[in-house]
């Protein structure tokens, strides 16, 4: 979870300017991605891993976030990929209330 596809959320904001083929393409994709979020947030708070109780809202809400990066990322800015994974993966945890034992599991 905390990969950021850069090229996918790029994607998402030209779409209008893609072909039939290539913006049913990547809508598969989309949605592959939206439900794999889903399944993680779900599991995660069936096994008291996260505290969530709005899980679907809390889903897309880490979904946004990550599709919003595309908008400001600069390659030559003050952050690297990894860092902005990092600050990101952090906020995703936050959001959805993972727990002490979550976060310890999740750095072995």
């Amino acid at each position: 979870m905390r990969e950021i596809d850069i090229r996918a959320a790029a994607r998402n904001q030209e779409l209008r300017q893609v072909s039939p083929v290539l913006r049913q393409r990547h809508a598969g994709r989309r949605k592959v991605i939206e439900w794999l979020v889903d399944k993680i947030v779900e599991h995660g708070a069936a096994e008291w891993l996260f505290d969530v109780e709005l899980r679907k809202e809390s889903a897309r809400a880490v979904l946004g976030m990550g599709q919003s990066i595309v908008r400001w990322y600069q390659p030559n800015g003050m952050l690297t990929p990894q860092q902005i994974a990092d600050r990101y993966g952090e906020i995703a945890l936050q959001t959805v209330a993972a727990t002490e034992h979550s976060q310890t599991a999740g750095a072995t």
